[in-house]
């Protein structure tokens, strides 16, 4: 029983002529200074987003990071913890 093909297959060779996109990511946004933003100055998530440049959807989804991370966060004091899980709470 044979299996695959009864002889050597010919292949195209890659065109070297074909353009394809670039996508551009953007740098993710600092989570300890949107957490201070969000929670310690009370910006709301339309302000943070101007102020990012990004959607709606994408600042709800880094504050539920931030949540996740349960604002467990580097660069923050334990003060700010403290303070910004008081505000996440109230």
């Amino acid at each position: 029983m044979l299996i695959g093909a009864p002889r050597p297959m010919l292949r195209e060779p890659l065109s070297l002529d074909i353009a394809y996109p670039i996508q551009w990511h953007e740098s993710r946004v600092n989570l300890t200074e949107l957490a201070k933003l969000r929670y310690i100055h009370g910006w709301s998530r339309q302000e943070l987003a101007r102020h990012y440049g990004r959607t709606l959807n994408a600042i709800t989804n880094y504050c539920q990071s931030i949540r996740r991370k349960s604002f467990d966060l580097d660069g923050l004091t334990v003060e700010e913890k403290e303070q910004i899980k008081w505000a996440y709470q109230n």
